[in-house]
């Protein structure tokens, strides 16, 4: 059984233009306006290619994300041999239901992915950041683009760069996104024990957004 693909992280974009760059007057200004208007952004769809490598092995899967609020649902299609899984986390917790139909729960979806993978993935944060926000709590390091919106992030023991964005309605929302962990921060192991090291990395593609907003 692979041990990359259900690592979710990560997102969250076809049919719309590729936002245009040109510079404005104020960037933090603009930042904080659109800071304001992403984070009553709770209702959205995204399709994508997720790559994700660690230390000795890596793949891709694709990705579909529903959120409605505090309800998530994700579909990945290639992990397991090339199957489908379903994570959904709700208020009431997480559930896992692999390829083969088998089910499994955990209080959150970062728990089923550490317990499938190895890895600590922060999943409440990554569905801030794959809408190009940071999550709540502490703010190592950002920077900003010309227009405003966030280029690069350090949080959680994670290193963010938002490398492309897309227009969709009235938001600019990312196109590519590359994540890693920062050496020392976040240490891999498998279930079965095996040493991962501490490399971990992982890009997301987005083709298409949908936003209820």
């Amino acid at each position: 059984m692979s041990r990359w693909a259900l690592l979710a992280l990560v997102v969250p974009l076809a049919g719309c233009a590729t936002a245009a760059r040109m510079p404005v007057a104020d960037p933090d200004a603009r930042w904080a306006v659109r800071r304001a208007e992403l984070t009553r952004l709770d209702t959205w769809s995204v399709t994508g290619r997720l790559g994700v490598r660690t230390s000795d092995e890596g793949g891709s899967a694709t990705l579909v994300w529903d959120r409605d609020r505090n309800v998530h649902r994700l579909e990945l299609y290639g992990p397991f041999g090339g199957g489908r899984v379903r994570i959904t986390q709700d208020a009431s917790g997480a559930s896992l239901i692999d390829n083969k139909k088998r089910q499994q729960t955990a209080a959150t979806a970062e728990e089923l992915l550490f317990r499938q993978a190895g890895w600590h993935v922060p999943f409440d944060a990554v569905q801030y950041w794959v809408a190009g926000l940071p999550a709540p709590g502490a703010v190592a390091a950002q920077t900003l683009d010309e227009q405003g919106r966030l280029e690069t992030l350090r949080q959680f023991g994670w290193e963010v760069r938002f490398l492309d964005y897309r227009r969709d309605g009235a938001y600019d929302l990312p196109k590519k996104i590359f994540a890693r962990a920062l050496p020392g921060t976040a240490h891999l192991a498998a279930e079965d024990g095996r040493d991962l090291g501490d490399r971990l990395e992982v890009r997301l593609v987005i083709k298409r957004w949908d936003v209820d907003g």
